[in-house]
């Protein structure tokens, strides 16, 4: 394990504490593409076994549509996301 590593793990570490409620902690885990892990994670839960939370999340299940006028005036140089 590099230095960096710990690094990113003790400020990932901090915002999940730092920002606990405030609604940013899935922005990060989308950023750091660590969402599909942690939510299929807290589906093992009691909590996530539960509720359900997370037991279905897979890699195509998370992204945003983009916006079809957006495809249009790259002139199609991106593709729709799966499942829209």
């Amino acid at each position: 394990m590099k230095a960096s590593d710990d690094l990113r793990a003790a400020v990932r570490h901090e915002r999940r504490i730092e920002l606990a409620g405030e609604g940013l902690r899935f922005y990060d885990l989308i950023r750091w593409g660590t969402f599909v892990s942690t939510m299929q994670e807290f589906g093992k839960t009691d909590e996530g076994k539960y509720s359900g939370a997370g037991t279905l999340v897979t890699d195509k299940t998370y992204p945003y549509p983009i916006p079809q006028s957006e495809i249009d005036y790259v002139g199609g140089a991106l593709t729709q996301n799966d499942n829209y």
